[in-house]
């Protein structure tokens, strides 16, 4: 599984770059479905991670969502879904609301 999700989360950084240009429609559609699919393991599959895999995801997701904080809208929505679904599941993540409110809560 390590393999698989280092996979995906590549494909997910490689969707989110299709948003930093001016992508054309199929290109912003291929890129939104990785992430939804994305979103979905992430709730669904997250037990098949070691801790240091998530912990790495859970820093990916957080600057993700501080670099597309202004936008498309569709992409933060995938990004916060998949984050929360981290923070619900991750057991060892302490204190997920703190750490996202100093991480996030500076830039309203």
């Amino acid at each position: 599984m390590a393999e698989v999700a280092t996979e995906s989360i590549q494909q997910v950084l490689a969707a989110l770059e299709v948003f930093s240009g001016k992508p054309d429609k199929e290109s912003l559609d291929k890129a939104n479905a990785w992430l939804q699919n994305f979103q979905h393991a992430v709730t669904h599959d997250l037990h098949q991670l070691d801790a240091s895999q998530r912990a790495g995801l859970r820093e990916t997701l957080t600057t993700a969502i501080q670099k597309y904080a202004n936008g498309p809208r569709a992409v933060l929505i995938q990004l916060c879904l998949a984050l929360s679904g981290l923070a619900l599941q991750m057991k060892e993540w302490d204190n997920p609301v703190l750490d996202l409110i100093n991480a996030l809560g500076q830039n309203p």
